[in-house]
């Protein structure tokens, strides 16, 4: 699957299961610490709209948004990290990406486009590293150790930062439902990895995608675009 098939779906399944840990926040709450504590939604997300003052509104609407926007991201990022073992991939050139996207011109212009190549250089050595350490593309990076190893120190830092591990775990969606799309594709992915190097699908032979084919990636966009509009609809009718 390309780059952008596994940004959007990323951002459809964490939507998804943040409306799936807000319906079901109640029964979250009655699980062991280590579980709730990665599953339980940030404070943000669980205030009642419609019991707010206009003051509270004021504090709280903004705090909301915030969260909104750190949990999209999250489904961006998680959604194309495991491609950081292919140097030539979106996440792995995602600070010269964001840098084209600025069109100031003359000298601030230009200073922009040097911070973002050099912010760029953090991914590009990520990649390098993955790419002749970790086996390459669809390497150990495309394995579930890789999944729980990396949302592990999402979770970490953002539970420093902000007393949640909650965005690990939807980083971790992210990332799975990258993995569970390489899965549908000719070659496949080492799920196991290092511990085993078979390769695991999850359609036969005949009827396998390939990965650069336009309409099958923009199949899977579709569905994955009309999950995005029923999860953010969800959130709504669960928010307000």
């Amino acid at each position: 699957m390309n780059g952008r098939t596994h940004t959007i779906t990323g951002v459809a399944s964490v939507l998804g299961a943040t409306c799936a840990t807000l319906q079901f926040r109640h029964n979250i709450s009655e699980l062991p610490a280590p579980l709730s504590n990665i599953l339980t939604p940030p404070s943000g997300l669980t205030l009642s709209l419609d019991k707010m003052t206009f003051v509270a509104a004021q504090v709280e609407l903004p705090a909301l948004s915030l969260t909104l926007l750190g949990l999209l991201l999250l489904g961006v990022v998680g959604g194309q990290f495991p491609d950081i073992d292919q140097p030539t991939s979106t996440i792995a050139n995602s600070g010269r990406a964001v840098g084209r996207m600025m069109h100031q011109h003359g000298l601030l212009g230009f200073l922009v486009k040097v911070l973002f190549w050099i912010i760029n250089f953090i991914p590009q050595t990520m990649a390098w590293i993955a790419n002749n350490f970790f086996g390459g593309h669809r390497g150990v990076v495309h394995s579930l150790l890789a999944m729980l190893v990396v949302s592990g120190l999402v979770g970490t830092a953002t539970w420093f930062l902000f007393g949640t591990a909650f965005y690990g775990t939807m980083f971790g969606v992210a990332y799975l439902t990258h993995l569970v799309a390489d899965m549908f594709t000719r070659s496949g992915i080492k799920l196991l990895l290092p511990f085993s190097d078979h390769s695991f699908h999850l359609l036969p032979p005949g009827i396998r995608f390939k990965a650069d084919s336009e309409w099958q990636n923009g199949l899977v966009q579709t569905l994955a675009m009309v999950a995005i509009v029923v999860s953010a609809w969800g959130l709504v009718t669960l928010l307000i």
